[in-house]
């Protein structure tokens, strides 16, 4: 397995992780019962948010690398 090869299986298995995330935060913000609960879930849930954002992009590069011509990226 090459090197963006295994790349691209670890960045799928860290966002598997960030949704798996996303959907158990949402849940507790759901049951929040108190403002200041609701508002750290909602600080949290944006962070994740960012993060499976990032975790997409950085999933898209390495796709193209393994998609262009050997050599196209000064491999």
């Amino acid at each position: 397995m090459s090197k963006p090869e295994r790349t691209l299986e670890n960045l799928k298995g860290g966002a598997e992780v960030l949704d798996t995330l996303r959907e158990e935060f949402a849940q507790w913000l759901e049951e929040a019962n108190e403002e200041g609960q609701r508002e750290a879930y909602e600080n949290v849930l944006g962070h994740v948010d960012a993060m499976v954002r990032e975790y997409a992009q950085r999933l898209q590069e390495v796709e193209a690398q393994l998609e262009a011509p050997p050599g196209a990226f000064g491999a």
